[in-house]
C-alpha cells in the first residue's frame, strides 16, 4: 500500500512525526561511546577455483573483520541503525533482497525482499528512532522512483512507500534536522526485463529531492534540466553538519567534455553550486564518481572516482578543490576514526586511513586480498 500522510502518522503509537521530534545527531549512525566501525561488501573467491561470492562485512578502524555475513548476490550500499549495532546490506540494482545483521555476536541475519513490482536501488536509511527503514526502490512499471518503508520491529515487513519525486532514485541521506530525506534521483529509467540497460538517456531528468520524513511530501528540489548538464546523473551524496548536500554525478554524455561532476546544494537556495576540479583532472575521471563522504569535522568532502583511480577532496567551507590522492579502483569512502580523516577502500583489497596529505594502509586480519566492492559506511562515535 502507499503510505498517505494518515498512514504515516499512525504507523506507531508516537507516529513518525513524533519520532522526528526526538534529538538527532547525524554522526553516521553513532551510538555514544561506541568506537568507529565500518560496513562494506567484499567479493570472495577467484572466479576460477572458487566461484565468486559476496559477503557483508563489519570491520574496525584498523580493517580487522568483526563479522562476515554471506549475501545472496552482489550487494551495494548499507543502512546503518542509529544504535550503531545493526547494519542492513542493500542489493545492487536490480536486486530484490536486503540483509539485516548485528555487527557482533551470532544472532542470525534477517533477509527480506521487495514486492514483485519493485526492486531495490542500492541504498537505505533509518529514521532517527531506528524502527523504520527507508529504501530507494524502482517502481519499474510506473516508471518512477519510490522509497519503500520497512518495519524493523516486525521482521522488516514492508509497510508502505512514499515517492522519491523523480526517476532512478539511488542514494538517500537523513538531513541533520532529522526530519528530511535528501534523495539523489539519477534520472535514468530502467526495467529488470532489460537488466541494467538505461532506457531514457535522451530524456533523462536528474534531480536532488528533499522529502518530508513524516508526510512524504516534496519540500524542495534542484534539477539539471537543460542542455548537456541534463546528462549528469546525480547518484551519491552526503550531508554537511550545517545542512548542505554535497553530491557527485555520473556523466551519461560524451565524457570528453569534462563537465564538473561534483556540486553542492543548500535547501531553499535555488541553484546548484558546482565544485570544479583542476583543468584536465576531470577528463581523467571517465565521467564517473563513486562515493561521497564528509569528515566528522565537517571541513572536507571526499569523492571517489574508481575509473580514474583517484580520490578527490574539497574544502566544504569554500567549495575549493583541496587535493587528489591516487587509489587504484578505489570506491568506498567513509568518515575516518579521527575528525579530519577518511577511510578508503578499493577493489584491490586496500583499507586505508588518511586524507589529502596521504593515507596509511591497513590490512584486515581475514581475507587480506579480498576486494572491497562499492560503498563503505561508518558507525560509531
Amino acid at each position: 500500500m502507499d503510505l498517505t500522510r494518515r498512514h504515516l502518522l499512525t504507523l506507531t503509537a508516537g507516529g513518525i512525526v513524533g519520532l522526528t521530534a526526538l534529538p538527532f545527531t547525524p554522526a553516521f549512525g553513532a551510538s555514544p561511546g561506541t568506537a568507529a566501525r565500518y560496513l562494506g561488501v567484499r567479493r570472495l573467491g577467484d572466479g576460477r577455483v572458487r566461484p565468486y561470492s559476496f559477503a557483508a562485512c563489519a570491520a574496525d578502524a584498523d580493517g580487522r573483520i568483526l563479522r562476515e555475513v554471506p549475501l545472496p548476490a552482489r550487494g551495494h550500499g548499507f543502512a546503518r541503525h542509529p544504535s550503531g549495532r545493526v547494519g542492513v546490506a542493500m542489493a545492487r540494482r536490480p536486486g530484490t533482497f536486503a540483509v539485516a545483521f548485528e555487527l557482533e555476536g551470532d544472532v542470525p541475519p534477517v533477509t527480506f525482499h521487495t514486492p514483485k513490482d519493485r526492486h531495490f536501488q542500492g541504498h537505505g536509511v533509518f529514521e532517527p528512532e531506528g524502527r523504520y527503514l527507508f529504501a530507494t526502490e524502482n517502481d519499474f512499471e510506473g516508471e518512477r522512483g519510490c522509497l519503500g518503508i520497512y518495519d524493523s520491529a516486525d521482521g522488516y515487513k514492508r509497510v508502505g512507500e512514499v515517492p522519491s519525486h523523480g526517476v532512478g532514485c539511488h542514494e538517500l541521506v537523513l538531513m541533520p534536522d532529522g526530519k528530511t530525506l535528501a534523495v539523489a534521483n539519477g534520472g535514468i529509467l530502467t526495467h529488470p526485463a532489460s537488466g541494467r540497460a538505461k532506457l531514457n538517456i535522451p530524456t533523462m531528468a536528474p534531480s536532488l529531492a528533499y522529502v518530508d520524513l513524516a508526510s512524504g511530501e516534496l519540500m524542495d528540489k534542484a534539477e539539471y534540466t537543460a542542455g548537456r548538464k541534463s546528462k549528469l546523473s546525480i547518484r551519491h551524496l552526503a550531508a554537511t553538519p550545517d545542512g548542505r548536500i554535497v553530491f557527485a554525478c555520473q556523466d551519461q554524455g560524451d565524457t570528453a567534455d569534462g563537465l564538473d561532476l561534483v556540486a553542492m546544494h543548500r535547501p531553499g537556495s535555488g541553484g546548484l553550486e558546482e565544485w570544479p576540479a583542476p583543468e584536465g583532472l576531470t577528463q581523467g575521471l571517465a565521467g564517473y564518481c563513486g562515493s561521497v563522504a564528509v569528515n566528522t569535522a565537517g571541513t572536507l568532502a571526499a569523492v571517489s572516482a574508481p575509473r580514474g583511480n583517484r580520490v578527490l577532496f574539497w574544502d566544504t567551507t569554500t567549495g575549493k578543490f583541496a587535493a587528489t590522492l591516487r587509489l587504484t579502483d578505489g570506491c568506498g569512502i567513509a568518515p575516518g576514526p579521527d575528525a579530519d580523516s577518511f577511510v578508503l577502500t578499493s577493489g584491490l583489497g586496500a583499507f586505508m586511513v588518511g586524507g589529502p596529505e596521504g593515507a596509511e594502509m591497513h590490512r584486515p586480519s581475514r581475507h587480506a586480498a579480498a576486494p572491497w566492492d562499492n560503498h563503505l559506511v561508518r558507525l560509531g562515535a
